[in-house]
């Protein structure tokens, strides 16, 4: 797997954490996997029920919240069917789906102090355009409503890599560059 590397510099002592948008989609990717997904129960709209409830019947697939967590149903039940109404923590009727988290965590090197990375190889990119947010987090808990935005990096991938163009600067003929198009030299997230 190649290695996907994000890099910022801001100052020391921070917890920085960012969350990667895979544009084509508009799917954020889950720390907990390292899959892209817009929620978890991204795939599957027609089986989604809301929240659990005991007065409804849940077929196989079905997928509900209960107490904060997601569950998928993997045995018929309900109100309908004598004695078998079962709550998503009994075993056997529902399985838990985890939880879903947009939020990737930084390290801050330990010699060039606030400068944080994050690396991501665990599961295979598509071809595409990603947009990767960074945030300063202020609180207990990322929260992009009112944490400080540090910097955003668009990255095109092709073939599970990064596609990094390097040129001199001095041999590009800016005379023939079409002024609506934006040029980006660097890919740097900058605080």
């Amino acid at each position: 797997m190649a290695v996907k590397k994000i890099s910022i510099v801001s100052f020391t002592g921070f917890t920085v954490y960012c969350i990667i948008k895979q544009e084509s989609t508009g799917w954020n990717l889950d720390d907990t996997d390292g899959g892209f997904r817009a929620s978890v129960v991204e795939g599957f709209p027609d089986s989604w029920r809301g929240d659990y409830s005991s007065l409804v019947d849940y077929e196989t697939a079905d997928r509900v919240t209960y107490e904060g967590h997601y569950y998928s149903c993997i045995l018929t039940n309900g109100p309908t069917l004598p004695n078998e109404i079962h709550i998503p923590l009994e075993s056997g009727y529902w399985n838990s789906l985890g939880t879903f988290d947009p939020y990737l965590s930084f390290t801050e090197d330990s010699i060039i102090r606030g400068r944080y990375d994050f690396s991501e190889n665990r599961k295979e990119w598509v071809n595409g355009l990603y947009t990767a947010t960074a945030y300063r987090q202020v609180g207990a808990y990322p929260s992009p409503e009112v944490d400080l935005i540090l910097g955003i990096k668009s990255m095109y991938v092709k073939d599970n890599a990064e596609v990094v163009v390097e040129q001199d600067v001095s041999g590009i003929d800016w005379d023939k560059m079409i002024p609506t198009i934006a040029v980006t030299v660097t890919q740097t997230i900058g605080g």
